[in-house]
């Protein structure tokens, strides 16, 4: 009778001690999910910010070429209007916000632009460019969790 009471204290201590080690594994792996979730929400936020303003920074660099940038606007919205020639005629290219989405808009410099004609790139919620000086040009994105990423592109062109 001894030796069977000794024998179901021992048992009932190494159940729970298990059960006390899966609950902690368990929380463990919980945690880290939601650790592992959150850091790559917020690296995709960023990336899309990132991305964005290096594709714009490489238009920039693209057409520096003397009058070729402009800040202006399409509709109301503010607008990056980066000129070029082919041939005998002069296409402009507008990059600006519409809907949640960087877009970029090629025509002709004659045609009026429209908001929902051009090409949706990433996701943005807002886009602002202004020219810090003759040279140099702010580029401030944010996401729809209002993070604000902003860049300097200068250019060589006068």
């Amino acid at each position: 009778m001894k030796k069977q009471k000794h024998f179901m204290v021992d048992f009932i201590f190494t159940l729970s001690l298990f059960g006390v080690f899966a609950v902690s594994a368990l929380l463990v792996v919980v945690i880290g999910a939601n650790v592992y979730r959150s850091t790559v929400s917020t690296q995709e936020a960023n990336a899309v910010k990132r991305i964005s303003l290096a594709y714009i920074a490489e238009k920039i660099r693209q057409n520096d070429a003397s009058g070729n940038i402009r800040v202006g606007d399409v509709e109301g919205e503010p607008a990056l209007i980066l000129d070029s020639t082919y041939g005998d005629d002069t296409y402009s290219t507008y990059i600006y916000t519409y809907e949640g989405s960087l877009r970029e808009l090629f025509v002709k410099s004659s045609a009026e632009p429209a908001l929902m004609a051009g090409q949706a790139i990433t996701d943005v919620s807002s886009f602002s460019i202004e020219q810090a000086s003759e040279q140099l040009y702010r580029i401030t994105v944010s996401d729809e969790q209002d993070n604000i990423l902003s860049m300097y592109v200068n250019t060589k062109s006068i």
